[in-house]
């Protein structure tokens, strides 16, 4: 049995205490239940995907459970209209409340909130939201008097709430260390060249006749709603059925599942559940299934109505959007509409309202044919709504004639009873000013249920080629979905997908890898240029400045995804692939629109680790997979109809221009490092720099350091990907492999030679006025992990005094992950990383504790009242010195207050420290993997798409599932003193080949084959 606990096991791993009495007071002021957070242990649990209920790291948003299927599932009980823990920082100073969760297959994007409505978006031609929510001057229907008592409580949980942070322990240290603050983000700076570019944006705005300051117009957006709810009408009441604006005081449940949210509101004794999935696979479309009940005693005649908006927001890239910009660009966006016009139509063949948004005749000289690159689709999608049970009783289009004075609580047409529209609708009206309803009349006897079924999504029209190769114009991929329950059908096909740790003994972790993994999937798109599905890094990245990148992320991102998803994996590789400029060579920053390349208005024009993330994420699948065809395969460059000169357009070919550019173009400084560029992983060392130090002769410049600075973190990096990569390309390519290794011994000397005697490695070398030397030598984790994970700490003898230093600056004062400086920030892309150090080089406990940590539900222990970084969460976490710990940043260009969610690197990189910690990573010869298990605990599953592992005392068994024809070694970590070791593959029992303190298992495959294995020893 376990021992006795004073902690939960996640509190205990984290080395946290519980919390305070304060915040379980906070929680009874707001008439909330306590949180049941007590975890039994389950005894040598051999099931991996048999979830324990656990309510730890729920937060004060409402709390985790299990759904139908067995699977993790947050249930939302806030009353957000009241409570005003709800509201959060953004740049536009709007009363925000709106909380979401991500709702997606590998085609589309749905944000189902807390408020009921449901916003969808699509990338296949650059992103587009299909019906943007804008309706911001539309409040809550709520209770003044029970808003007011609310307010009351607010002084008092922000004065008890500061208590637990000094309660976690070495805070006051950390101030002391840096009180000057949080430093800005390293992807919020601006640099000269945005200013003039804000100025000019702003100015475009005032010439519009706008004028001021820039805001949300509420008469442009009057009736964008988004949808993705009802309204029922019993004859004598009518009342929507989403939580922002039903009646007040009708009870209303939320529950955001794997693939899908449910929503409930019981009023006048209906309940009317609503669940809307997005069917996994390819298809782009959501699946709203709506449950109608009669809980009275008597027979009651229902109009059902269904709701969704068409209010196509093409996200055109915009780099400046906090504040007043994000109006500003919102508005420039929204213009793009007078080029446009729409025609509702009735398919009877498909029982569907189909809005085609088409280009005015003539169109804008600045339009393009569909084939050719662009910033903007001009051929946009056709969005529908079908009713897959029948025939609607009546339709409706015209939006302001449906809502009228009654807006989104109470619709005029609904009130008024008025009747459909007539069948054949094809005139041409303003995109922005139809909707999509369908209604159905129905009559439920006493406790009688009904069950309607609709479907809304977007189709090209025309033939065009998607993922599956289909034809999705004519709807007829709808057919499947008129029968069977597709929710449920989701839910089983996620469980196969998902990624599974079961310890018997930690639950928290057990839920949040496998809810980090349905995270990570569920945000692919599909990208029509490159054709190929993408994982976005999203948050406002992605969904505000409508830019993706950058391509580092996808590179990290593939990493898990090489287990989880090895094809999804393959085609993010093909994607920096088809990115790289067949000219120069280089990368660029970011990719927007169909088929444009961004480097962020010249922000970002020379990223220099770019190279080194592409072979990374090269290596990792390489060596996982054995899918040696990627070498070979033909891939195109960018543009596609251009190649190198002298060189091919096989992966190898690829290989080759990243090591010229990353060797040549990039090069190295006179120090001997990899130089810095316009910025390595962190964007804005360069520039953030400059501007710290200010105009004068003494500080660092912009341009001189972005011609000449020197990036340490990029050639620690190097010092592990070269060797690894030139292992895997030996046998295809041996000149290219004496390429790749042929920078190495002057770049681990020169990257040795870094090492700071306070105890760490210089973050960088930049350059001032006269072009001398600066060198940048305060504490950095950026310039820490790559030292410990590339062997370089190790062999240069200051292994022990760097991760020592690392604990004690930023990692044990900071309760949510290691800081990126004393007191600074946490991001996960780089906390995430010491925690693979920390494995690799032995610290088993630092490397748990930082896996648990990272934890989304450490974040909601430490800070429950905010509600990102519960169940999803941004790309960087605020730091101990900030206003807000715990919360996001903004700066004035990227506003992640505003869009804190949705970002992938939480997720990617908690599966990647996972993977690690299990013991799991590349062989250094590149012929296979290494399984040397770094988990404290006497056993452990860990289960993905290629690979199993179960870890018991004296024993690692496992599978492997081949994903292409070929071979792999694995080799698995066996105590020294083990003796008696006993190796099976495939069940037979095979000679030990040992090396050092590894035993080789040799695995052959076909692809789709699972290959058992399993090594036990004896021990003294």
């Amino acid at each position: 049995m376990p021992p006795d606990r004073e902690r939960s096991a996640l509190l205990e791993s984290a080395d946290l205490p519980e919390q305070p009495w304060t915040q379980r007071l906070i929680r009874w002021l707001f008439r909330q239940s306590p949180l049941e957070t007590a975890t039994p242990f389950q005894s040598q649990s051999e099931d991996a995907r048999a979830f324990a209920q656990t309510e730890e790291g729920s937060a004060s948003f409402g709390r985790w459970t299990l759904d139908d299927a067995g699977l993790p599932a947050y249930a939302y009980e806030m009353a957000q209209e009241v409570d005003p823990r709800a509201t959060y920082r953004n740049t536009e100073k709007l009363d925000r409340r709106d909380h979401w969760h991500q709702v997606g297959n590998r085609r589309l994007t749905a944000l189902a909130s807390n408020d009921g409505v449901i916003q969808v978006y699509m990338g296949d031609r650059g992103g587009v939201f299909l019906n943007r929510f804008e309706a911001w001057a539309a409040g809550y229907t709520r209770s003044l008097l029970t808003l007011a008592f609310f307010r009351m409580l607010q002084w008092l949980a922000r004065l008890l709430s500061r208590r637990f942070l000094r309660a976690t322990g070495g805070v006051a240290g950390a101030r002391a260390q840096q009180a000057a603050g949080d430093p800005i983000s390293p992807r919020g700076v601006v640099a000269p060249e945005t200013i003039e570019a804000a100025a000019q944006q702003l100015a475009a705005h005032n010439a519009t006749g706008n004028g001021g300051t820039p805001r949300r117009d509420p008469v442009a957006t009057r009736y964008a709603f988004a949808g993705g709810f009802g309204y029922v009408d019993d004859g004598t009441a009518v009342w929507a059925t989403a939580h922002r604006f039903r009646p007040a005081g009708a009870p209303s449940r939320r529950h955001f599942g794997m693939g899908y949210a449910e929503y409930e509101t019981t009023y006048r004794d209906v309940r009317v559940i609503r669940r809307v999935t997005a069917p996994f696979g390819d298809d782009p479309v959501l699946i709203a299934d709506v449950q109608l009940e009669n809980l009275s005693a008597e027979p009651v005649t229902l109009r059902y109505y269904e709701y969704w908006d068409v209010n196509v927001h093409q996200l055109r890239v915009e780099w400046i959007r906090s504040g007043p910009f994000g109006p500003a660009s919102d508005d420039a966006r929204r213009r793009l509409a007078r080029h446009y016009t729409c025609c509702v139509g009735w398919h009877d063949d498909v029982s569907a309202l189909r809005a085609r948004v088409m280009l005015k005749d003539p169109p804008p000289p600045e339009a393009l044919p569909p084939d050719q690159i662009s910033d903007v689709d001009w051929h946009p999608l056709d969005i529908f709504l079908a009713d897959l049970e029948g025939e609607p009783d009546a339709f409706y289009t015209d939006k302001a004639a449906f809502f009228g004075e009654g807006m989104a609580v109470a619709p005029s047409v609904v009130c008024e009873r008025r009747p459909g529209e007539p069948n054949k609708l094809r005139n041409e009206h303003p995109p922005l000013s139809r909707c999509l309803v369908l209604r159905r009349d129905v009559t439920l006897g006493p406790a009688e249920k009904a069950s309607l079924r609709f479907a809304y999504g977007a189709v090209r029209p025309g033939y065009t080629a998607t993922p599956s190769g289909e034809d999705e114009s004519n709807l007829a991929f709808l057919e499947k979905y008129r029968r069977g329950d597709p929710r449920k059908q989701t839910q089983a096909c996620w469980k196969e997908h998902l990624a599974y740790f079961n310890t018997g003994e930690d639950p928290v972790l057990q839920r949040e890898m496998a809810w980090h993994s349905y995270n990570l999937l569920s945000a692919t798109t599909y990208n029509s240029f490159h054709g190929l599905h993408v994982v976005p890094q999203g948050s406002a990245y992605l969904y505000l400045h409508g830019a993706d990148g950058a391509p580092r992320d996808q590179a990290l991102f593939s990493l898990p995804l090489s287990y989880v998803a090895p094809e999804l994996a393959r085609e993010l590789i093909r994607l920096l692939m088809q990115l790289q400029n067949a000219h120069t060579g280089r990368i660029p920053y970011a990719f927007t629109g169909y088929g444009c390349v961004d480097d962020a208005l010249g922000l970002h024009a020379s990223p220099s680790d770019l190279d080194l993330f592409f072979m990374l994420a090269l290596t990792e699948y390489l060596a996982a997979t054995g899918d040696n065809s990627i070498l070979h395969e033909e891939i195109p460059f960018y543009p596609p109809d251009a190649a190198p000169p002298d060189l091919g357009r096989t992966g190898l070919d690829h290989i080759r221009v990243a090591a010229k550019h990353l060797f040549e173009s990039v090069g190295t400084g006179r120090n001997g490092l990899i130089k810095i560029g316009s910025g390595d992983w962190s964007d804005g060392i360069v520039i953030e720099t400059a501007l710290a130090d200010g105009i004068g002769p003494f500080g660092v410049t912009y341009q001189n350091s972005k011609r000449n600075g020197e990036s340490i973190p990029n050639t620690q990096m190097a010092l592990y990907v070269l060797p690894l990569l030139a292992a895997l390309v030996e046998a295809h390519d041996g000149e290219l492999a004496a390429y790749l290794r042929a920078p190495l011994p002057g770049l681990k000397a020169a990257a040795a030679r870094q090492w700071n005697p306070a105890g760490w490695y210089n973050r960088a070398i930049l350059r001032g006025a006269d072009n001398r030397e600066i060198v940048i030598n305060h504490f950095e984790l950026e310039a820490q992990p790559w030292a410990l994970i590339s062997g370089l700490a190790a062999e240069s003898g200051t292994q022990g005094a760097l991760i020592a230093r690392i604990d004690a600056l930023v990692d044990e004062p900071s309760p949510v992950g290691a800081a990126l400086r004393p007191g600074g920030p946490v991001w996960p892309a780089v906390s995430q990383l010491l925690t693979w150090a920390y494995a690799r080089c032995g610290h088993d406990e630092l490397a748990w504790r930082s896996l648990n940590r990272n934890t989304f539900a450490i974040h909601a222990h430490v800070y429950p009242d905010i509600w990102f970084a519960t169940w999803s969460g941004p790309d960087g976490i605020n730091g101990l010195n900030s206003e807000q710990p715990g919360g996001t940043w903004s700066s004035a260009v990227t506003p992640m207050t505003d869009f804190p969610v949705m970002n992938a690197n939480p997720d990617a990189m908690a599966l990647l420290a996972l993977l690690r910690v299990c013991g799991v990573e590349p062989a250094p010869g590149g012929d296979g993997l290494l399984i040397h298990p770094h988990v404290p605990r006497e056993r452990f599953t860990l289960d993905t798409r290629l690979l199993r592992l179960s870890v018991a005392p004296n024993a690692v068994h496992g599978e492997y599932r081949g994903v292409v024809r070929g071979s792999r070694a694995i080799y698995v970590y066996v105590p020294e003193d083990a003796f008696n070791v006993k190796i099976t593959v495939g069940g037979e029992i095979i000679p030990n080949w040992r090396n050092g303190s590894y035993f080789m298992l040799p695995l052959s495959f076909e692809a789709g084959q699972t290959v058992p294995f399993s090594v036990r020893w004896e021990r003294a």
